[in-house]
């Protein structure tokens, strides 16, 4: 017999299947409370794990694939639970999603986040997703990390061999980074967010092409699976996008940016 977990997967894929033809949306990310119970049928769920309990993250790894939990390793919201800790440990703020960039050349700062990171898999993620990689790139706020960076993730997954880390971002750091990740994010590659005008849009065919093709570059030099995380603000746009990512073969997911709830566009 399957196991449940299994089961679940498989009807959620044969129900998407049979309405669509491939798989639609089987990426969830959310950082806000979800009801455990609308978790089901995914192949890469990415939740924060402040708002889950070990039971809670039991019963959505019965129902789903891979389950990841969030955390940035450039960055430290003013209301995350361990902000306290990094507070005399940043420089900086990004003041669009009122955070504050972190000094990864501090061991205090590792360490700290090491526990954090521990702290959250003992609830029963499979993984991590990292974020604000592209801090580290020639054009980031923290360039001149970029090896710190490095040997972070290097050393991350040596304590934690086992787990699943899914990289947002970050192009630049790819050649460096791809022996210690198991699969590679990209937002808004589809779409084009305006955070200056908070506008949705939908992004040029010469750079949704270009930017394909450097993905498809990526999976073959690499072989690692690449999953798009793409923002819509209607149900108009939501189909506009949803149309042209069927054609790429690749995992994906469309939200809202602020991406704290589910957002049903089937209306």
């Amino acid at each position: 017999m399957l196991p449940t977990k299994y089961i679940y997967i498989m009807l959620s894929f044969i129900f998407t299947t049979s309405l669509y033809g491939v798989p639609k949306n089987n990426v969830l990310v959310c950082y806000g409370k979800l009801n455990i119970e609308l978790i089901v049928g995914y192949k890469y769920v990415i939740l924060e794990s402040e708002h889950y309990t070990s039971t809670d993250i039991k019963q959505i790894k019965e129902k789903n694939e891979i389950v990841l939990c969030y955390i940035s390793l450039g960055e430290v919201n003013e209301f995350s639970e361990y902000y306290p800790e990094l507070k005399g440990h940043t420089y900086g703020k990004n003041e669009t999603w009122n955070s504050h960039y972190i000094n990864l050349k501090s061991i205090t700062v590792k360490n700290i986040l090491k526990r954090v990171i521990e702290n959250k898999l003992d609830k029963g993620f499979d993984g991590l997703f990292l974020d604000n990689i592209d801090n580290y790139g020639s054009y980031g706020k923290q360039a001149y990390q970029k090896n710190d960076l490095i040997l972070f993730i290097k050393e991350l997954k040596n304590k934690f061999s086992s787990c699943f880390f899914m990289q947002n971002a970050g192009l630049q750091l790819l050649p460096e980074t791809h022996n210690y990740i198991n699969a590679v994010a990209f937002e808004s590659v589809a779409s084009n967010y305006n955070i200056t005008a908070e506008t949705y849009n939908y992004r040029n065919t010469q750079e949704f092409n270009s930017y394909i093709n450097k993905l498809k570059e990526i999976n073959k030099s690499y072989n690692l699976p690449v999953i798009l995380i793409e923002y819509a603000g209607d149900n108009k746009l939501f189909k506009k996008i949803e149309s042209r990512l069927r054609k790429t073969n690749l995992d994906y997911f469309i939200g809202k940016i602020e991406l704290q709830t589910l957002t049903n566009y089937s209306n």
